[in-house]
């Protein structure tokens, strides 16, 4: 096959995406579509290659899988390996055990299958999870080891049937992805078979670009059609985030994009002269060290650091990347796929030897538990108390709805009409507020406690939401009809996770007025910001043992988050809403509630990660909020 300088461009521009979206940079909000080039390049290259082979007659499974794995394994290998003794000095034991199990997922090539069960992909733990992203190259090799197996069967066949059975293979896979995006969205991320279409389309674009004659048929027709692949491109980063359900039909964006570029950026277009300059080759070349590498900064750089890493540190780590990515394709990368400097029985050995090398590491990490005698007492004590069950607290799935379910998910505990309380009030917000339910609970045995909360969706009428969040209108419309018509409910509490839904703030007041208009006499209670840590039990550590009472920790965020309460404070002013200010009442000088140490009564901590409130973190802010109330 004839090498196009192009392509490696273009592997440039999947890659700077991915990476300034893992980096937290503004604006590069859709930077995940960049795993989505990589698999329309690959399904164009492996089918353009098996295809030459088998016009030639040297095709082999073996030898095909053969360069497969000298392609990918190395360097993933080798990555790995380096991340285990960062993974020991800075993980907590649960986390390394975690990470234990990624190691043999990675080494076996089923990490998609690893993290299909684990945190969401654009979850806060994730970004601290050094080898999330090997999930991608998983399915590559899955696809590897499947699809080869239907091209044998065509050659057999006759060779007939080729396109429309790629065709109907690649509809019945997207129309699953359509099906499975409001119904299985973590399956839907990181399974073969909603997945593979992708792959199918650079299938079917090397089918039809052997079939095309030899001679340039438009150049007009060509710029155009690169341009505008490029724009798909430049669009999907730019206006798509983790909220849009993915895959789905909205990956057709940077997978069409794909198709056209791979297509038409021919020599003598815009589009080509572009992908095809040194820069975007060389960049291309060490892309996939780059892939590889960035993860594991970004996220050894979250978890070695008290405090969130700036944007601006996590750019500089990700071109930092450009450094071992160069190194490993030099000296790792090209010495294993040169058949002569290692040939196939060398290099089986010694992918055998560390793929299980890494398998007895990984099972050695887990059947210890992490190894805690790393740690000390200190640190282990936090780290128990910091391993929170928040579906047990905040009833997640029955009081607190996750992405897909719709307001007829609530359960009727959540609505707590049992007895005869004289008022209720209806918690409405996210997973912030679900951890008050229980405090609020025992401090208000007489009033009937309704837990109306969603994870994610901020509490406001008229939001648009992304599709991720299909019912989050419907639900919360339904919230304030229900408070609204039960004139049991005397109050209303709000709280969300504001400083991520500034957008949702000038729709609280309509929300309020609202209310209001309907029920005069509800009251409409808005707590502001919650503090704000990067891992609030890490920072308690050096405490334990050295300190006894009451623990109050500078956050970083203070100043951002006061601007907030303002805003808030400023937006609700014409209406009849009481803002309490949770900074106020628990971040005296700046510093704010973080935990208590004792040695009688043993350790209690604010919050069990950045934010979200332990039980007895909730005890405390509403002690606060029943004194705050109590005041005219």
């Amino acid at each position: 096959m004839k090498y196009r300088p192009e392509l490696d461009g273009l592997r440039t521009v999947a890659l700077i995406p991915a990476i300034l979206f893992h980096a937290n940079i503004v604006g590069f909000r859709g930077g995940f579509i960049g795993v989505d080039i990589f698999f329309v390049i690959s399904g164009y290259l492996i089918v353009s290659i098996i295809l030459a082979e088998m016009d030639e007659d040297r095709f082999t499974l073996m030898g095909f899988y053969e360069r497969r794995m000298r392609r990918i394994a190395p360097a993933m290998l080798l990555v790995v390996f380096l991340c285990i003794p960062f993974a020991l000095l800075w993980m907590p034991p649960e986390q390394l055990q975690g990470f234990s199990r990624s190691i043999i997922s990675a080494a076996l090539s089923i990490s998609n299958l690893h993290y299909w069960g684990e945190a969401g992909y654009f979850s806060q733990i994730s970004g601290r999870d050094p080898l999330l992203h090997t999930w991608s190259l998983a399915i590559e090799v899955q696809f590897y080891l499947t699809f080869p197996l239907l091209m044998v069967l065509w050659r057999r066949l006759g060779r007939r049937g080729l396109v429309p059975g790629v065709l109907i293979l690649l509809l019945v896979s997207f129309g699953l992805s359509e099906w499975a995006t409001h119904h299985f969205m973590k399956a839907n991320y990181y399974l073969l078979p909603t997945r593979v279409w992708e792959f199918l389309t650079g299938v079917l674009v090397a089918i039809h670009m052997r079939r095309l004659p030899e001679q340039s048929p438009s150049a007009k027709r060509h710029n155009l059609g690169s341009m505008l692949g490029l724009l798909l491109i430049i669009y999907s980063v730019y206006l798509m985030d983790p909220s849009t359900p993915f895959p789905s039909r909205y990956a057709l964006f940077p997978t069409m994009g794909s198709v056209l570029i791979i297509l038409y950026a021919r020599p003598g277009t815009l589009i080509y002269g572009l992908l095809a300059s040194k820069p975007m080759v060389g960049v291309g070349l060490i892309s996939y060290g780059m892939f590889l590498f960035h993860q594991p900064m970004y996220a050894y750089a979250r978890l070695s650091s008290a405090t969130v890493p700036t944007p601006e540190w996590m750019l500089i780590l990700g071109v930092f990347s450009a450094v071992p990515a160069y190194l490993s394709w030099r000296f790792v990368e090209r010495p294993f796929r040169n058949r002569k400097a290692m040939p196939p029985r060398r290099f089986v050995q010694h992918f055998v030897g560390a793929s299980t090398l890494l398998i007895v590491l990984g099972l050695t990490g887990y059947l210890s538990e992490g190894f805690p005698a790393r740690f000390s007492d200190a640190y282990n004590q936090v780290m128990k108390v910091a391993k929170y069950e928040d579906h047990r607290l905040y009833k997640l799935g029955a009081c607190l709805l996750e992405q897909q379910q719709s307001f007829s998910d609530f359960q009727p505990e959540c609505f707590d009409e049992e007895g005869n309380q004289q008022d209720g009030m209806v918690l409405f917000g996210d997973s912030h507020l679900a951890g008050l339910t229980a405090s609020l609970k025992r401090a208000f045995p007489a009033s009937s406690i309704k837990q109306l909360t969603t994870s994610a969706c901020p509490p406001v009428l008229g939001y648009h939401y992304s599709d991720g969040y299909p019912h989050c209108q419907e639900i919360h419309r339904k919230i304030v009809e229900y408070a609204i018509s039960n004139p049991k409910v005397t109050h209303i509490i709000m709280l969300a996770w504001w400083d991520g839904s500034r957008a949702a703030i000038p729709l609280l007041r309509e929300t309020v007025e609202y209310i209001h208009d309907q029920r005069p006499d509800l009251e409409v209670i808005v707590l502001g910001s919650l503090p704000t840590w990067a891992s609030l039990p890490e920072l308690v550590v050096p405490w334990v043992g050295a300190f006894e009472g009451d623990l109050h920790i500078s956050t970083p965020h203070y100043k951002e988050l006061m601007m907030v309460d303002q805003t808030l404070q400023q937006a609700l002013s014409p209406t009849k809403a009481r803002v309490i200010s949770v900074l106020d009442l628990l971040c005296p000088d700046n510093h704010c509630l973080a935990a208590h140490v004792s040695q009688k009564g043993g350790l209690k901590i604010w919050s069990f990660d950045y934010a979200h409130l332990t039980d007895w973190g909730g005890t405390r802010l509403v002690a606060k909020l029943k004194q705050a109330l109590a005041q005219p």
